[in-house]
């Protein structure tokens, strides 16, 4: 009778033992679903997100490549009314630089005494409506190129090919261009950007440039010299101001940012030449 008591006794202990373990191991369970849920939820999350953000990036590529097209293609389009009223086209306004341009077979002579460029009263910028109503045609000229930003991506993209391609036609087919001595300025643009780029630190030489803290000569390769000799009823002569000119003009498109794409526009319009057999 006894050895039945104990018998159940422990039978009643190694049950309640299972069942505790059992609950145990139910929360267990309980938990380790709890914690799969949580991490469901989780990675849902981090999918939305990363689903997200690559439509925040596929919506930023979209506007990028909107705003590449734009540039090249509606660029004039975002010009004032004070601009167009006067030049309807890009190719207009670059016939009204060229008939200026046209008035010296030398070039220092349109950069000295041309006032195209210069007018004091529109160095800075002002969008007054009644202000802008007022300028003539030069004027209007004048203050878009004081105003206008030399951004490497807007000279980039400002005239498309075609109308690059009329652009260098005209000035390559035009008596001025037989006559004057810009084919030799340009060459020396070329060849003073190669001169101070060719150098251990171009930075420091733009900056000495910019304050005339430097001797020119030192910069000045013999290729460059030949470029800017020029011979006249009074002898041979090197190099009329322009070497100087041309230092300075790549000092100022370093300033700015935009010397490389000015630099390769600048070679593109020279080797027009043999692209379209205009010599």
């Amino acid at each position: 009778m006894i050895k039945r008591i104990l018998l159940i006794i422990s039978l009643i202990f190694v049950f309640n033992s299972c069942k505790k373990n059992d609950q145990k191991l139910n929360k267990k369970t309980h938990d380790l679903i709890i914690s799969n849920k949580s991490l469901s939820k989780t990675n849902n999350s981090l999918l939305y997100i990363n689903d997200s953000l690559n439509k925040v990036i596929k919506s930023m590529e979209i506007e990028v490549s909107n705003l590449k097209k734009e540039d090249s293609e509606n660029i004039y389009s975002r010009t004032p009314n004070y601009l167009k009223r006067f030049f309807p086209s890009k190719i207009s306004l670059f016939k009204y630089i060229f008939e200026e341009v046209k008035k010296h077979n030398e070039i220092k002579a349109f950069l000295y005494h041309s006032d195209i460029f210069l007018d004091k009263i529109l160095q800075s910028k002002n969008d007054n409506e009644s202000f802008l109503n007022s300028l003539n045609k030069k004027n209007a000229f004048t203050y878009f190129f004081k105003t206008t930003l030399r951004d490497p991506k807007i000279i980039l993209n400002l005239f498309s090919t075609e109308e690059k391609n009329e652009i260098f036609t005209i000035i390559k087919t035009s008596n001025w261009y037989k006559e004057s001595d810009i084919k030799n300025n340009i060459n020396a643009l070329l060849l003073t950007y190669q001169d101070i780029e060719n150098t251990e630190t171009p930075d420091e030489v733009y900056k000495k440039i910019q304050s005339d803290n430097y001797d020119k000569w030192e910069l000045t390769s013999e290729d460059t010299t030949d470029a800017l000799t020029f011979t006249n009823k009074y002898g041979t002569f090197c190099c009329n101001g322009m070497l100087r000119y041309c230092q300075l003009f790549w000092s100022r498109r370093n300033i700015e940012g935009n010397k490389k794409v000015v630099f390769n526009l600048i070679k593109e319009f020279n080797e027009f030449d043999k692209t379209h057999h205009y010599e």
